[in-house]
């Protein structure tokens, strides 16, 4: 556990600004009437909780926006807690559950 924690640590993910924040989707590109947005994808979200607080954290698409309008460093660190999250508990899952493998033929990891 030391180990994600450090990791979540450097992302200074209580400081990042989220898009309740700077807004979500992509500056509008060419006109105001057809902007880079879709309306149809999941997102992601962190509750993070404290002694003394609560703070919600809502990205909507953010590898989709990261990918037409990329640099916003918010979305650059929820995607990137994603994948430490991502990382570490499908390692977990694979040195605990490995040996049930066998009986699950759809258990993967993700590249």
């Amino acid at each position: 556990m030391g180990k994600l924690w450090e990791e979540l640590s450097k992302e200074k993910i209580w400081e990042i600004r989220d898009d309740v924040l700077d807004g979500d989707g992509c500056p509008s590109i060419g006109d105001e009437k057809h902007p880079n947005y879709i309306y149809d994808a999941g997102g992601l979200q962190y509750k993070l909780i404290t002694k003394d607080k609560v703070k919600n954290l809502r990205f909507y698409a953010p590898h989709h926006f990261e990918k037409y309008c990329p640099g916003r460093p918010g979305r650059i660190s929820a995607i990137k807690v994603e994948e430490i999250m991502k990382g570490y508990f499908v390692a977990a899952a694979e040195k605990e559950f490995g040996r049930y493998k066998k009986l699950a033929p759809f258990f993967r990891t993700y590249e």
